[in-house]
């Protein structure tokens, strides 16, 4: 670990004047200039890559000649009475803002390098300059180190799945033998426990840490799927050791709770492959599932010939791939029946598929069943899923995000490639807690994990609380948000796309003036006025009330 690290004094440096005799110089200034080189060293290498980014973007599209300055045009401007306008607009072209920035980028870079060139002349300067590089190195082997040992702790984790795995399938009990090598694998994941918090103790690594940890849920965020937060993570570990022993899963959640975005990113990343997927829907048939007979153009001659098609379920058995039932408790009853055999199937058993004349297929490894479907309530209308079918399945709530997580993820999707989160007013950040916040309160609102006898619909005195029929703050529905505030250079406040992005998107007039309520109280909408929002039943007087629950 480096001696800054652990926070030793230095001996306090000199610099030389022009005329070449030495001079004391504070060490604070010296840090500061170190500090200064690495700030601009970082800026060239973005200034580099935007350059040659800008230069590609140009060469694409054909621009060869260099158009007037932006001061040249502003010049022309200033004269009103002598400007030609027909002229510029031959001039001026949608490339314009690129060109622009490129000039503007290189003139920044040549002004970068002679500064970095001024402040590594300086041998105090580039000696505490190499300290603060050395000092960022031993930070970020030690996050790395940090970052090793979680997976390391999920590997343990999979190990033990696995052997439990193992005598499951040869229906055997675990021996002594299987005991004490789970007993090391405990005590591996308590060791791994103990030096993680003992690295995360030193602040700079619990600061990098988060730092990657929020670059993380960036790329993540870019490849367009699940976030794996804490909480995910531990959704994700428990599903993979059920099916690892061959027992099917059957996530269960609300609206917007990511059931199936989960199921997807487990097959896709875990699994190596994209699933097989049915769509709950009371028009199923066997044939959806298991396939049918077609009649086409297969031969290498070409002559029409009927063929069997197989359906999902028998494509995932015999390619080994997972299999999806998306809203299972969509499917008729006397189909999911069928669906119980395939369920005690395993890996390596054989199988014969009725509907093509007693087809017998070998499930592959790698076939797995998972579903989703919604929690029985008066908002889902859904078929009533048998006791015996049930108990094959691994089942769980799936959750909605925490608070805390849910912020999490807007802050990564607001930050740059180095983690700097730069929003044009100092409360944005505060505003996007206050959403997270709010989020947290519908989602808990809608599943009726909470009852809110003051809120729009609500009857204090019968303790009837509101509820929300169709609305719920989703993940999705953040990301809306976000992206259309980004894409406007966030020109307005947050509470305007709070409310053109999502509440007025309500389908349920009564929802939108309940959601309008809830945001009130978490300080959103702050002197707007009915007529701005334009929800049928929303008064002023109404409004008031609500901006008055703060």
């Amino acid at each position: 670990m480096s001696s800054r690290l652990a926070r030793e004094k230095t001996s306090k440096p000199v610099h030389e004047k022009a005329g070449g005799k030495a001079e004391k110089a504070s060490p604070l200034g010296v840090e500061e200039r170190a500090r200064e080189l690495v700030d601009l060293t970082l800026e060239k290498e973005d200034l580099i890559n935007q350059i040659g980014s800008d230069r590609r973007s140009l060469e694409k599209g054909g621009r060869k000649e260099k158009s007037s300055s932006a001061n040249d045009i502003l010049a022309m401007l200033d004269e009103s009475e002598n400007v030609d306008f027909r002229k510029l607009n031959k001039d001026f072209t949608s490339d314009q803002g690129i060109e622009y920035s490129l000039a503007e980028a290189e003139e920044r870079l040549s002004a970068i390098k002679n500064k970095i060139a001024e402040l590594a002349a300086n041998k105090q300067v580039l000696d505490e300059y190499q300290k603060v590089i050395k000092e960022k190195i031993d930070v970020i082997k030690l996050a790395r180190q940090v970052e090793a040992a979680g997976q390391f702790a999920q590997n343990i984790d999979l190990a033990m799945s696995k052997l439990l795995a193992h005598r499951n399938n040869e229906d055997v009990k675990l021996t002594k033998a299987d005991n004490k090598v789970a007993g090391r694998l405990t005590q591996m994941k308590e060791k791994t426990s103990q030096a993680t918090e003992q690295m995360m103790s030193i602040e700079a690594v619990y600061l990098e840490v988060n730092r990657r940890t929020l670059l993380d849920y960036r790329a993540q965020l870019a490849k367009g799927g699940i976030v794996e937060t804490p909480s995910v993570k531990q959704e994700i570990s428990q599903i993979l050791g059920h099916l690892q022993i061959g027992i099917p899963v059957f996530l269960r959640g609300h609206l917007g709770a990511g059931k199936t975005e989960l199921l997807l990113h487990i097959s896709r990343k875990y699994y190596g492959s994209e699933p097989e997927f049915i769509s709950g829907s009371e028009e199923a048939t066997k044939y959806d599932i298991y396939g049918k007979t077609q009649i086409g153009t297969q031969s290498k001659k070409g002559h029409v010939e009927s063929f069997f098609q197989y359906g999902p379920l028998v494509r995932a058995k015999k390619e080994g791939k997972p299999l999806i039932i998306d809203e299972i408790d969509g499917i008729p009853h006397s189909i999911l029946m069928r669906l119980s055999h395939a369920l005690t199937r395993k890996v390596g058993d054989k199988v014969k598929i009725q509907e093509n004349g007693g087809e017998e297929i070998e499930i592959k490894p790698g076939f797995c069943v998972m579903a989703t479907g919604n929690i029985k309530s008066a908002k889902y209308k859904r078929e009533e899923l048998d006791a015996a079918f049930l108990s094959r399945w691994w089942s769980s709530e799936k959750k909605y995000l925490p608070a805390n997580e849910t912020l999490q993820i807007v802050v990564a999707s607001l930050i740059d490639k180095r983690a700097n989160l730069e929003l044009p007013r100092p409360q944005d950040f505060d505003s996007w807690r206050r959403v997270a916040q709010a989020a947290e309160e519908i989602q808990k609102i809608f599943s009726g994990e909470k009852s809110d006898v003051k809120g729009y619909g609500g009857d204090a005195v019968r303790n009837i609380g509101a509820n929300l029929e169709k609305s719920t703050l989703s993940m999705r529905d953040l990301w809306n948000i976000i992206k259309t505030w980004k894409a406007n250079n966030f020109d307005k406040q947050l509470d305007d796309y709070i409310y053109s992005e999502f509440i007025k998107k309500a389908t349920v007039p009564k929802d939108a003036i309940y959601l309008t309520q809830i945001f009130c109280r978490f300080r959103f909408f702050t002197g707007w006025t009915a007529d701005k929002f334009g929800i049928p039943g929303l008064s002023d007087d109404k409004l008031k009330a609500f901006q008055a629950e703060i």
